[in-house]
């Protein structure tokens, strides 16, 4: 079995690392022009733990500081060499089209974190409900307005992917989770303009004092690969 780490253009491994997932050596297959870097690897043996995914990231991210890379999901097997040629053959023509299209690029994320917002006015002093009735309807207002002021930082957040996609090439959104995720998204941005990004998020974190913004990166441009199950644009 071989584990599959990257498609690249490069007929040479970076000097380091040598070896992949299990301290396994890698090794590169050739086929129609392109090269696939792999590692031998029992499948019952891959974990999606902290050491495994950071041997495959450390091999994606050598092969990228060097050239064009197409970084491959972790916990990608095929069964044999002939396998991998035939998927290098199979999709040639969409591969080279992709190390064209994303050479000289990477990938940044963001998060927008809602912060505790400010409370509203104190109301005029009430009078303890006389009702179930008049509890549960207290209730149901003081509920609404919260989800109004979350619907606002929301809205509010979507705009500033809005801006922040002025900056890159391309850029998708992935669903949030959690309660206080408002944007979780991703952006293809040229090597040259990283800190033009960085600097346009600081500016935006700046002045939104409902979320906090977070930019990781870069990283290998996994969810602008061809193929990749999220839409991007």
């Amino acid at each position: 079995m071989l584990y599959l780490y990257a498609i690249t253009d490069q007929p040479q491994l970076p000097a380091a690392p040598s070896s992949g997932l299990l301290g396994q050596p890698l090794r590169l297959i050739e086929a129609a022009g392109l090269w696939a870097v792999v590692s031998p690897i029992v499948p019952k043996e891959v974990q999606t733990n902290a050491e495994q995914v950071w041997a495959h990231e450390a091999v994606v991210e050598a092969l990228l500081a060097r050239g064009g890379v197409l970084p491959v999901r972790f916990g990608t097997i095929l069964e044999h060499e002939a396998n991998v040629e035939a998927l290098l053959h199979k999709r040639a023509a969409v591969l080279r089209s992709d190390l064209e299209r994303l050479a000289g690029c990477v990938e940044l994320g963001l998060r927008a974190l809602l912060l505790d917002l400010p409370a509203p006015p104190e109301p005029e002093p009430q009078a303890a409900p006389t009702s179930g009735r008049e509890y549960m309807l207290r209730r149901f207002a003081a509920e609404q307005a919260l989800q109004a002021r979350r619907r606002q930082a929301e809205a509010a957040a979507n705009q500033l992917h809005t801006a922040l996609a002025d900056y890159a090439l391309a850029s998708v959104q992935r669903q949030p989770t959690g309660e206080r995720m408002l944007l979780s998204a991703a952006y293809l941005v040229r090597r040259d303009a990283i800190n033009r990004f960085r600097e346009a998020v600081a500016a935006l974190d700046a002045t939104n004092a409902q979320m906090q913004l977070l930019c990781t990166g870069p990283w290998p441009p996994y969810h602008f690969v061809s193929g990749d199950e999220e839409r991007h644009s």
